[in-house]
């Protein structure tokens, strides 16, 4: 019973479904639950939403692709944050820099910052909404204060150049993107 599932279900990878579960990764599920990663789910008291726990957004419908299982969006948004802005700001350190207002080494503790707001979206999967929310949130700010204050430093310490002027709002319009999709994914979950 290693391919095929009682019910209309579908086991991957060696995995056993029975009453309507999903197995998957060589783990059993029964009576409706979702196993994962070593888990072994016998009845619903035991797991609340193990897939979601890990961060992983499961098929909804029995037999769909392994597409399923990506990271939701808020995630790889959070994910790229914390590489561009840690890799940027970590470079600019490195490389001396400025502390004078404005200075750069000002503008790698606001990515840090940024960075750090994005590792606590990845760490705390239920609150990650919140965190994209917190990111975008000040890039929009950021972009409103760039176009209506001073094109040229944020808050008297943050020199703003080309670049800033472009990744502002595109990281601001990717946060808004990531939690539309976010909240459509939970609005078609919870009409199933």
């Amino acid at each position: 019973m290693s391919e095929y599932a009682q019910n209309g279900d579908q086991a991957q990878d060696g995995g056993q479904a029975q009453d309507g579960g999903q197995a998957q990764d060589g783990d059993q599920a029964q009576d409706g639950d979702q196993a994962q990663d070593g888990d072994q789910v016998e009845n619903a008291g035991q797991v609340e939403n193990a897939g979601q726990a890990h961060g992983r957004v499961e098929a909804a419908a029995a037999g769909g692709s392994r597409l399923g299982t990506l990271r939701p969006p808020a995630a790889w948004f959070c994910l790229l944050v914390i590489v561009v802005f840690g890799v940027r700001a970590l470079t600019t350190l490195a490389g001396a820099a400025s502390w004078t207002a404005p200075g750069t080494g000002w503008r790698s503790l606001w990515q840090l910052a940024m960075v750090a707001l994005a590792a606590g979206g990845l760490a705390v999967p239920r609150r990650r909404g919140a965190f994209v929310v917190a990111i975008g949130g000040a890039y929009a700010v950021a972009t409103l204060l760039e176009a209506a204050v001073n094109d040229t430093t944020l808050i008297g310490a943050i020199p703003v150049d080309m670049r800033d002027r472009l990744i502002h709002p595109l990281v601001a319009v990717l946060a808004a993107a990531s939690l539309a999709v976010m909240s459509l994914r939970r609005r078609s979950t919870r009409t199933r």
